[in-house]
């Protein structure tokens, strides 16, 4: 069965998402910041082969659901809560994937209703700086920041490769990531560029050490945006976690290489 593409009603926002009802284990898969759940399409398309349930949202502020002027990282939890009992899966059967922020989401969730019996977190942040370009992006107007950072120019496309792609990763791969996402990009709010504020401060919760949750922690050798370092202190921080470092991989690696995280699924399913 193909998945279906819905429009919910969620903690007063609209969310768009999509989903797939098969067997258990449910698979919840959570993009980052700024993304959509057309990030995960190579991992989606890969989980199509397996008779899983599956239910990938865009997050509130993101993709095709409503983009509201503030937000908190209890509101993205609340949601997935709300989503999972919406779409009748047991947490108990779930597994919760999440990317960059959607592995912020992930860890608030284990600590605040420990029902998931495992997660695998991808590039995940262990802390949350401002930086400069966060500064400037808060305290400026949107008219000086945003054709610099956040249009298809030669100066984004450097930064962007740069940033967020291993050098070893095929051109091809990096293009397919601005042909998909060059337009929403560009087409996001300001307000919605300005949600790190809301986030600054947060640490990877010390709670996680009593949690139970079986765990795979999967980083890109070449990250620079949440670097193997971090990868390794949340590894430390869950009891059993395993960790993985994808060499010739970055940041994208549900672009780099999706058959890392399709493998890693599959280990954690038959370990339930």
């Amino acid at each position: 069965m193909k998945p279906k593409i819905v429009d919910v009603e969620v903690n007063d926002v609209k969310l768009k998402v999509l989903y797939r009802k098969a067997n258990v284990p449910n698979i919840v898969l959570l993009h980052g910041m700024p993304g959509q759940m057309s990030n995960w399409k190579h991992v989606i398309r890969l989980l199509e082969t397996k008779n899983y349930t599956l239910l990938v949202p865009d997050m509130r502020g993101y993709g095709g659901s409503d983009k509201p002027e503030k937000v908190s990282i209890d509101d993205y939890v609340e949601d997935l809560r709300r989503l999972m009992e919406l779409f009748d899966l047991d947490p108990s059967s779930t597994v919760i994937v999440g990317h960059s922020f959607g592995c912020v989401v992930s860890m608030e969730y284990i600590v605040k209703y420990h029902d998931i019996p495992a997660t695998i977190l991808v590039g995940p942040p262990y802390e949350m700086k401002m930086d400069i370009m966060d500064k400037i992006i808060i305290h400026t107007p949107p008219s000086l920041w945003k054709p610099l950072f956040f249009k298809n120019n030669p100066l984004t496309r450097r930064f962007y490769r740069k940033i967020f792609f291993s050098p070893k990763t095929p051109y091809t791969v990096f293009e397919e990531f601005m042909k998909d996402n060059t337009d929403y990009i560009e087409g996001l709010p300001p307000h919605v560029f300005r949600y790190s504020k809301y986030f600054h401060g947060w640490k990877a919760p010390e709670e996680l050490r009593n949690s139970s949750v079986k765990a795979e922690i999967i980083v890109g050798a070449d990250d620079v945006v949440t670097p193997p370092e971090a990868a390794k202190k949340i590894s430390q921080l869950i009891p059993g976690a395993r960790l993985i470092i994808v060499e010739g991989a970055g940041h994208m690696i549900l672009y780099e290489k999706p058959d890392v995280i399709i493998s890693s699924i599959t280990r954690i399913v038959n370990s339930l």
